[in-house]
């Protein structure tokens, strides 16, 4: 028989530097708070709740969101109505309200948003209502009767817990309409929980809050530090 083949040598290994992140990168905020973490620990899972999510829409493609029999091919399976599209079986996501000409997310943002709810609370569901018009980040609620609509549109999937990671850029230090109209959302329903961000604005000192932050009965989300 002939003899076996010569084995080849080993490719070699070579140790590289650390290499810088990216500013942008860097600077992008992250959950480095144990207490964060530790919360499934306790079963708190979020078991049984579903989370809707006013943003820039969600990324399908992404491993963490797939499933579910509506959400296998979104393009074109979506449909506009005033509940959009409700799949009781979907995995992670139930309830997808976007324009079907731009259906996913575009910028990235609400895929992060998304991503960190779902770290926080594997167990929960979400519905998502894109109020994005595209990359630029700029947010097609006209005005607090669409905000209104979409919170509802939220519950009739069983979301009673609204995130709003997003904000106007004239930043007030005042009692606001859009405060207003966060209050009088969870007035009328107890069990409606509604999260908006504080801003990127915190160096502006007392007037650093966006139009929805100085709300009564938010929840409102900041950072006192970088990280």
């Amino acid at each position: 028989s002939p003899p076996p083949p010569a084995a080849s040598p080993l490719p070699s290994v070579r140790l590289l530097p650390d290499v810088p992140m990216a500013p942008a990168i860097a600077s992008v905020w992250g959950l480095e708070t144990d207490a964060c973490w530790n919360l499934t620990r306790h079963d708190l899972t979020g078991k049984g709740q579903v989370v809707q999510i006013s943003d820039s829409g969600l990324d399908f493609h992404h491993h963490v969101f797939a499933g579910g029999p509506v959400f296998r091919e979104p393009g074109t399976s979506i449909r506009v109505s005033e509940e959009g599209v409700i799949d009781p079986f979907g995995r992670k996501v139930i309830q997808y309200i976007a324009d079907p000409a731009r259906f996913e997310d575009e910028s990235g943002h609400g895929t992060h948003v998304a991503a960190t709810i779902i770290s926080l609370a594997p167990d929960a569901r979400l519905a998502v209502h894109k109020v994005f018009r595209g990359p630029d980040d700029e947010v097609f609620l006209s005005d607090r009767a669409d905000f209104r609509r979409a919170v509802r549109q939220g519950r009739r999937a069983g979301a009673y817990v609204h995130n709003a990671s997003w904000t106007s850029l004239g930043v007030r230090d005042a009692y606001t309409a859009w405060a207003m109209e966060v209050d009088a959302l969870m007035f009328e329903e107890r069990r409606q929980l509604i999260v908006t961000a504080a801003g990127n604005f915190g160096e502006r000192g007392d007037r650093s809050l966006g139009r929805m932050g100085v709300a009564k009965n938010g929840l409102v989300v900041g950072a006192l530090a970088p990280s």
